[in-house]
């Protein structure tokens, strides 16, 4: 992550990602969700917007703070209302408590008819320290600086990578690559 962040000049922003699946809470309701642990550049990566309140900033990823944004499908589920404003409320996400600092756009479903409001995004530290007791990511998450350079972006990222992992040019990648585009064409 550190070496794509320094190294890769056609990376716009980048992300790394760590989730959980599991219920978040509050008071007597709940529903089953995904947490994802990102960097603050996720929500340009994925196009969110903060609709209510605010995004977790750096310091909140450099103090592993228990903040998170939810979609609107969690404030549905949670509160009972899509347009409730719950941000400054407490939820727990596996008997750890989150505040609630911001509430995303709505989306809706994708393509392949999942929820993209069923969602809950917190600092990646939080979620590897506090939720998924790992060292490592689970991907790293990147926008190319245009959609034209991003076969140069993926070739630079394998560059780096390779480097970082101290592969031998006869060894094999022992990471996958995934564009948009092939992401598309697999569904």
């Amino acid at each position: 992550y550190e070496s794509i962040k320094e190294e890769a000049t056609l990376a716009k922003y980048v992300s790394p990602e760590v989730t959980s699946s599991g219920q978040v809470i509050y008071g007597a309701k709940n529903t089953m969700t995904t947490i994802y642990g990102e960097a603050t550049e996720y929500m340009d990566i994925k196009l969110w917007v903060v609709e209510q309140g605010d995004c977790f900033t750096e310091e909140d990823i450099k103090k592993s703070a228990k903040v998170c944004v939810v979609g609107k499908t969690i404030v549905e589920e949670l509160f009972g209302d899509k347009d409730y404003n719950c941000v400054g409320k407490i939820i727990r996400f596996k008997s750890i408590p989150f505040r609630v600092v911001g509430i995303l756009k709505s989306k809706g479903y994708n393509n392949w008819g999942m929820d993209q409001d069923n969602v809950m995004i917190a600092p990646y530290t939080t979620v590897m320290k506090r939720i998924a007791a790992q060292t490592y990511f689970s991907g790293i998450n990147v926008s190319a600086v245009t959609e034209e350079k991003s076969d140069a972006c993926i070739e630079e990222l394998t560059a780096i990578l390779r480097k970082s992992h101290k592969l031998k040019e006869e060894n094999e990648n022992d990471f996958t690559i995934h564009s948009q585009q092939e992401m598309m064409e697999t569904m």
